[in-house]
């Protein structure tokens, strides 16, 4: 079973930081809309853009990708390389997320070379988003080698264990997609050491943690455990699984329904899917007609 949202909090930036969604911020967005078109091209509306993309990113992701591009030509235009390589990232991120995997690669791989010239120090992120990239094409064995590249890296070395957590979850998360479960184990409990430490400060990163633990529990068929799990990782699309597996109905179809509210507000299309799915496959004898609807998304 996959957790087909995410690794939205599994790329590393710099040393000890997370690259993830800017929190929403409607007085942001308020105070700088009206002004934005008519703002100097410069860095700091480059960095303006980059910010709005950021915050986009699970509320309507059609406009990151709108700010993100326009950061980029912007921030070519004035020769602002720092302020395309954050676009660069943040439109790479939400290709892939969208399942457009060749633009996404298109754009890392901009992205990857502008790096190594301008942010040498920051290349372990690019490696993130390559996993990234073949994790949402289901090509765990490749995304495997970025993150095996990030700890290679003499820079690694440096990070504490707070830095390495994303690593080490990516790592397991490969390693469990692709059946290795006892490699998946091995990881999971660097991750747990560090949920245990670092849990309170970065709960986002803490909740895939524990969707990791609940996905190799699900493959080895512990489905309390896996159910524990799920509900601490808030995945609604896991938890109907889970209840599909011991054929409670009731229960799978109102989290499978939850999972496709939430994928669908966020644009998801792979957890749109994947609830989709499961709802068509509880519907298929009791109710054609419904069964059906779900089998056209």
């Amino acid at each position: 079973m996959k957790r087909l949202i995410i690794f939205l909090f599994l790329t590393i930036i710099g040393k000890n930081g997370f690259t993830q969604p800017t929190p929403f911020d409607a007085k942001f967005v308020d105070s700088i809309m009206p002004h934005l078109s008519s703002s100097p091209d410069d860095t700091n509306k480059v960095n303006n853009l980059v910010k709005l993309a950021s915050m986009y990113l699970l509320v309507k992701s059609d406009l990151t990708l709108q700010y993100a591009k326009q950061g980029a030509e912007l921030a070519e235009k004035i020769k602002y390389y720092n302020g395309k390589i954050e676009c660069l990232g943040q439109l790479a991120f939400c290709l892939a997320l969208n399942g457009e995997w060749a633009k996404a690669t298109i754009a890392a791989n901009e992205g990857f070379a502008l790096g190594k010239k301008y942010q040498p120090d920051r290349i372990l992120y690019w490696n993130n988003i390559m996993f990234l990239i073949y994790a949402m094409k289901n090509d765990y064995k490749q995304a495997i080698q970025y993150s095996y590249k990030t700890i290679n890296n003499p820079a690694f070395s440096k990070y504490d264990d707070m830095g390495r957590w994303p690593t080490y979850m990516q790592i397991g998360r490969g390693y469990e997609s692709l059946g290795n479960l006892d490699s998946a184990q091995y990881y999971a409990k660097m991750v747990a050491d560090c949920v245990a430490k670092y849990g309170h400060l970065v709960p986002t990163l803490a909740m895939d943690s524990y969707a990791l633990f609940a996905n190799i529990a699900f493959k080895k068929r512990q489905f309390p455990e896996a159910l524990k799990y799920y509900y601490l990782a808030n995945d609604n699309l896991g938890i109907a699984l889970v209840y599909q597996q011991q054929g409670i109905q009731d229960s799978t179809i109102f989290y499978a329904l939850k999972g496709l509210k939430e994928s669908t507000l966020r644009s998801i299309p792979a957890m749109i899917q994947g609830s989709a799915k499961i709802l068509a496959e509880e519907y298929d004898q009791s109710n054609p007609k419904e069964a059906n609807k779900y089998l056209k998304i």
